[in-house]
């Protein structure tokens, strides 16, 4: 993230009087160091820049001199202070990784995008928070955002669970700290093909910090998002002028970033072959297709490697009306641990099951087997035989 140095305000060389300010230094300020220094110690913090805003910064200068070789009583000038302004100075990161891939109708506590908020200025803020979707075409999907969509990672251990907190924006993010902030989605209950993404961006606009809790922004005169008004003088907020140096240096007090969700899904293909297996004049021995020919089909359903695991496969094979089916029995192969054959009836019930798979001819027209899973990599084969009327 750029970072800038403080502006130098008219009639207020900062960068000069934090050069030159070395007799003496306010008791605040030097509390105010000892602060930043332990805040760095906190996990998770973010690096502070500078001095806390709305420190008094207060020094004098002194004079020594002699008259005659004799040492005369020391010169005080008078004290000069200033309020140091507000620097405000934020990121929002994508804390997740790339993405989260997730399952169509997985468990609901693995739909979240993770980020992350810093506080990198010197000056406490709220942070307004807004998710919506990237624009139509930049991506594959549009995935819905649950009614409770932000928690804050309340019990730090950077996963989404029953210890995180809802909120509607970040209340109170001190100087030098950061919190990490889960976006959270809706199961996907609708057919979505394995590799396609969904992004999500999420904004955090800058508030000034008010009273803890209530609303982002509730800062009383400096309600409002932290900009500088018309004649730049944003004073209205303890007194101090406000500095946006948020990301790229944009001055809308505004920062966000994308993050994705990646379907994970059974990805399938299915492909059937035909064999002449034997005709009523030449037998085995190269048959040819003529009227009580019969011929061996076999329909092979596989699972990528990359995809998740399809259940409840149904494998349906419509007969046309010049073939009669021939066999009593269907063989399945699974190369995940399935082969079997049945004895088949005229209706679903009446077949004996194989592992979670049964298969049977409904007597009309049709060959079905189904109750097959197929984990990735897997592939399951039928093989069935029918005559040529």
């Amino acid at each position: 993230m750029k970072r800038n140095i403080w502006k130098t305000h008219p009639g207020n060389n900062t960068k000069k009087e934090k050069t030159t300010m070395s007799t003496r230094v306010s008791v605040l300020t030097v509390a105010v160091t000892v602060l930043a220094a332990i805040a760095l110690l906190v996990p998770g913090a973010a690096l502070a820049l500078g001095t806390l805003a709305g420190t008094t910064v207060s020094n004098d200068a002194t004079v020594d001199y002699k008259v005659g070789a004799v040492s005369q009583t020391q010169l005080t000038s008078n004290t000069v202070s200033f309020t140091v302004d507000a620097k405000v100075d934020f990121a929002i990161t994508d804390a997740g990784g790339t993405w989260n891939t997730v399952t169509p109708g997985g468990a609901t506590d693995t739909y979240y995008l993770t980020y992350q908020v810093s506080n990198s200025g010197n000056v406490g803020l709220d942070l307004a928070l807004n998710a919506f979707q990237v624009p139509n075409g930049t991506d594959d999907f549009d995935q819905t955002l649950h009614a409770s969509t932000f928690y804050v990672d309340a019990n730090g251990d950077s996963l989404y669970d029953g210890g995180d907190t809802l909120v509607t924006f970040v209340d109170e993010l001190e100087v030098g700290l950061s919190n990490t902030i889960f976006v959270v989605a809706a199961v996907i209950n609708s057919p979505q093909p394995d590799g396609d993404i969904a992004s999500i961006i999420l904004n955090t606009t800058a508030y000034y910090n008010g009273a803890t809790g209530g609303n982002a922004g509730d800062g009383g005169a400096c309600t409002g998002i932290v900009v500088a008004d018309s004649d730049g003088d944003n004073n209205g907020c303890d007194g101090m002028d406000w500095e946006l140096a948020d990301d790229g240096n944009t001055g809308d007090g505004i920062e966000g970033i994308a993050a994705a969700f990646v379907v994970s899904s059974a990805d399938l293909t299915v492909t059937k072959t035909s064999s002449l297996v034997w005709d009523p004049i030449n037998g085995s021995t190269n048959p040819i297709a003529i009227p009580g020919a019969r011929i061996s089909f076999t329909v092979e359903v596989a699972n990528a490697a990359s995809g998740a695991t399809a259940t409840d496969i149904i494998i349906t094979d419509q007969l046309p009306s010049t073939l009669a089916f021939n066999s009593a029995t269907i063989t399945l192969t699974n190369t995940g641990g399935g082969a079997g054959s049945w004895s088949l009836t005229n209706g679903a019930g009446g077949c004996p099951e194989f592992g979670d798979a049964c298969g049977w001819y409904d007597g009309t027209d049709s060959v079905i087997v189904n109750g097959i899973t197929l984990d990735a990599s897997d592939t399951a084969t039928i093989i069935f035989t029918s005559n040529i009327k």
